[in-house]
């Protein structure tokens, strides 16, 4: 007990208010559980050599207060009432001293554009949120037994250790030869990084390739995460119009050093680049020595059409970093991904990787090279793209039973979420704020805008953690709710 006090003879703060503001804040904090015996105030005294009065005049203002109670001849002890009902605040002996501190912060994130869901998103009845599992459809049995096999004694040396310059072998193995080939792409082993989501390979990129002189063309409206990133490295962020503008622009893409694009579902539109409008794109880039990033975003969720070739598959030779995610697939919380690039950038990116994070987690390597190996990947996905197609069936079948839409939606070849634009002058913002007293939650199409004129009339509509029954109901709330509004 004796490291749980602790005052500070040279503070402006009395040694009595210190004391009791020590004491009252560890019951609060649960660090003195109720009923415990605090030391005597010989004891105390003598711990933190200081007066014995002081200890007995601070348990006697402490008793007095609530947190602790006396017993004659035994002692005092932490009170068995619960102090938390009762909205007791106790300043910590620093806490002033905190507030005048200066951080003098060289950058600072917070005023960047956050596109934030309430935390308690599952709780809505229809939560309409993009990016998301259905977690009734996770292939929880298999993971369990993969995650078990990699527990084994057998292979739990393959992954204990500490291994910042190298990735699983058996996961990038499989990378190479069973998930890559599905998107045309061929790579060696040294042009390939695990990284723990889309999310740090662009911050990888970013941080090796950008600076304050360096001009990335992004998707507009884009994948707010992305435009980010990129601003806090300094880059100057192009917006361009997603498809077919990005293609037959070649002065806008002439002074563009990068171009990040999502052409197998854009995000957040869910629109899928047409191969020629992919051939053009490489032809401009090409020409005006442009190098491409290519997000790869759900490009395995395709249920309307064959997916097409990733745009590093269409020019192998041309300057393309491309990236792939297991988080729509499997699940996000693995935080698991990976970069195909030239060896040159993944030999640099692998030791800012090493000075982030080390490496990303071996058990997770290791059990979802498992997965995809003994082949339950691939049944999850043709589960997934089952799952998917009926729930977009159910979403254009529940459209067809009104006469009147109060908006227009993009056609999805794929994907998980349905990009929607509310008739004008209809405001997603106050369909939202209706929508929420209704238990619905959608996400506000404007914060994936990098322009300065977003379009406050779009949204996203993900379909992913709803299944037919909850997305017909949903969606009938959700258009009466706005013909209400009109």
């Amino acid at each position: 007990m004796d490291a749980l006090f602790h005052i500070d003879k040279q503070h402006s703060v009395s040694l009595q208010d210190q004391l009791f503001e020590l004491i009252a804040n560890r019951v609060l904090d649960g660090l003195l559980q109720p009923g415990t015996a605090m030391p005597s105030t010989r004891v105390m005294a003598s711990m933190l050599n200081i007066s014995r009065n002081t200890v007995i005049i601070t348990y006697e203002k402490l008793t007095a207060e609530g947190f602790l109670t006396s017993e004659k001849r035994k002692g005092y002890f932490v009170t068995n009432e619960s102090l938390h009902s009762k909205n007791i605040q106790v300043t910590h002996p620093h806490q002033q001293q905190s507030k005048n501190l200066h951080w003098h912060f060289k950058k600072t994130y917070s005023d960047l554009p956050q596109f934030m869901k309430p935390k308690n998103w599952r709780s809505f009845t229809f939560p309409f949120i993009a990016g998301q599992v259905d977690h009734r459809l996770f292939p929880n049995r298999e993971w369990q037994e993969c995650c078990r096999i990699a527990n084994n004694t057998s292979m739990l040396t393959q992954w204990l250790d500490d291994c910042p310059d190298q990735d699983d072998e058996s996961l990038v193995e499989i990378i190479i030869k069973r998930v890559l080939p599905k998107r045309g792409i061929y790579c060696r082993p040294e042009e390939i990084l695990i990284t723990q989501g889309s999310q740090q390979s662009l911050y990888l990129i970013a941080n090796i390739l950008f600076n304050e002189e360096t001009r990335i063309g992004i998707e507009n409206p884009g994948y707010i995460d992305a435009a980010n990133i990129f601003r806090a490295h300094s880059a100057s962020l192009i917006p361009v119009s997603v498809y077919p503008d990005i293609t037959d622009t070649p002065s806008t893409l002439k002074p563009l050093d990068y171009l990040y694009v999502t052409p197998s579902h854009q995000c957040p539109t869910t629109i899928t680049m047409p191969i020629s409008h992919r051939k053009a794109l490489l032809n401009n880039c090409l020409q005006h020595n442009t190098i491409i990033i290519e997000d790869d975003y759900e490009c395995e969720l395709n249920f309307l059409h064959q997916p097409a070739p990733a745009l590093k598959a269409m020019a192998p030779n041309d300057p393309i970093i491309y990236m792939g995610s297991f988080s729509k697939t499997i699940a996000p919380g693995l935080r698991l991904g990976f970069l195909v690039a030239p060896e040159p950038f993944i030999k640099e990116a692998r030791i800012l990787r090493k000075m982030m994070n080390r490496h990303t987690s071996g058990l997770v390597q290791k059990a979802t090279a498992l997965f995809i190996s003994r082949g339950y990947y691939d049944s999850h996905i043709k589960r997934l793209i089952q799952h998917y197609h009926e729930r977009y069936k159910t979403f254009t079948n529940t459209l067809y039973s009104f006469d009147q839409l109060p908006f227009t939606y993009s056609e999805p070849t794929g994907g998980s979420a349905v990009w929607i634009t509310f008739n004008n002058p209809i405001k997603a913002a106050d369909v939202l704020t209706a929508c929420q007293k209704e238990n619905l939650y959608f996400e506000l199409g404007h914060f994936f805008y990098h322009s300065c004129k977003p379009n406050p009339h779009t949204a996203r509509l993900g379909l992913s953690t709803l299944n037919e029954s909850e997305i017909k109901d949903g969606l009938q709330l959700l258009i009466k709710t706005v013909l209400a509004l009109k």
